[in-house]
């Protein structure tokens, strides 16, 4: 073809690479077109939430920041046309894809023809049984990605390689006292340690992306578990209507009371609301009535409880 490349032909080696990957990646854009032809499928420029990746070299860096092996079970949120799904399957022991849109279920079904370790699930993820797995590898829809973490911080698993929308990445990373930290940030650091992997262009997805993405990780153990900030995430969740002051008198009471009996020497370590700074207008709401500023002021000062020199201001 007259428009294709010669990479015969003498050329810079870095320039070669670029055109070599440029090639790539509309020869992989096409063909993927075609296969949603092919079944019927068509996809809406303008709905906001569904972004195929169109770029391999992204998937390539997403599966391969999961550390996928033989002896892994992959969750595989969102399998979409089954892009991703078909290279995991060639890396781990097992697959479960799982899908809310009807439409790519027969696209994941001949997958499993030539990869018989994939298990498709068709279902909405934040209401089916999860099967057992101990990593997960997705590019999920960026509306369910708080939901998405509360979900997950009550399973065991070992990683998950995400992609992520820029500014909720920003928020999932931010430290409790700063303006970005949010509710999402709070469910997200009690369980798991983030960590970013790498930056995406718009253009790597169809359609475009809004905003810009990362490729994040998330440790899930018992080392990256931080009991004292999951039991500030366990009450917004489960007793969102109690006051603010049942929770930082109960913290206080568990964290900030010395160990044994009540001295002069020791009197000093006793903990209250009113030694932490936490204002009148804060402890008088609901949990839920919290603005994310305040939460992020609240938090701060309930995590300086486990940093002594910092109880006080």
């Amino acid at each position: 073809m007259e428009n294709e490349p010669n990479f015969e032909n003498p050329m810079n080696e870095n320039e070669k690479t670029d055109l070599e990957r440029q090639y790539i990646i509309e020869q992989y854009k096409s063909n993927l077109f075609r296969k949603l032809e092919t079944f019927g499928i068509r996809l809406d420029p303008d709905r906001k939430d569904q972004h195929l990746i169109v770029n391999p070299y992204v998937i390539d860096d997403l599966i391969s920041f999961g550390e996928i092996e033989q002896g892994d079970t992959v969750l595989e949120i969102g399998g979409g046309p089954g892009n991703i799904t078909e290279k995991l399957a060639k890396k781990a022991g097992h697959v479960y894809t799982l899908e809310i849109d009807k439409r790519f279920q027969p696209i994941l079904e001949s997958l499993k023809i030539e990869n018989p370790n994939i298990e498709i699930i068709m279902g909405d993820f934040l209401n089916i049984a999860f099967p057992k797995f101990n990593k997960i590898v997705a590019n999920p829809p960026f509306s369910i990605l708080e939901p998405m973490i509360q979900r997950l911080a009550g399973e065991r698993f070992e990683m998950a390689s995400l992609i992520l929308g820029e500014n909720y990445y920003k928020r999932v990373i931010a430290k409790p006292g700063t303006d970005n930290f949010t509710k999402t940030s709070l469910f997200t650091q009690a369980f798991f340690t983030p960590g970013y992997l790498k930056n995406l262009d718009k253009e790597d997805f169809y359609p475009k992306s809004r905003e810009h993405a990362v490729i994040m990780k998330l440790i899930s153990s018992d080392k990256s578990a931080n009991p004292l900030l999951q039991q500030i995430s366990d009450a917004f969740s489960e007793t969102a209507g109690k006051r603010v002051s049942f929770l930082v008198n109960n913290i206080c009471s568990q964290y900030g009371t010395p160990k044994g009996k009540i001295t002069e020497k020791n009197y000093e370590q006793i903990i209250t609301p009113a030694s932490l700074n936490i204002s009148s207008s804060i402890l008088s709401k609901r949990l839920q009535e919290l603005s994310n500023k305040e939460i992020s002021q609240l938090v701060e000062r309930l995590l300086s409880i486990r940093n002594p020199k910092h109880n006080r201001r």
